[in-house]
């Protein structure tokens, strides 16, 4: 896992983020700033906030990067394998 990338509106999903990034020591992106910092098939964990039942982001994230996890279930499975 490369990265944590997030799109946020208030906030939340980039606190989440960091958070995600403190535990995991990985480094966090918004989605924009990505673009340069993170190459294109990169394995990443995805956050973003959620609007008429879909995730923010989640069809372009997922086109440029190797998307491993983004919801907080497929994230805790992640992590416990890691340990």
């Amino acid at each position: 896992m490369e990265a944590i990338i997030y799109t946020s509106n208030s906030g939340s999903a980039a606190k989440y983020a960091e958070m995600l990034s403190h535990e995991l020591h990985l480094p966090t992106y918004n989605l924009k700033g990505a673009k340069q910092k993170v190459p294109a098939g990169a394995e990443v964990i995805y956050l973003g906030w959620i609007m008429a039942g879909k995730i923010k982001g989640y069809s372009k994230a997922s086109g440029k990067y190797n998307i491993k996890a983004e919801n907080l279930n497929e994230i805790i499975r992640w992590y416990n394998r890691q340990k």
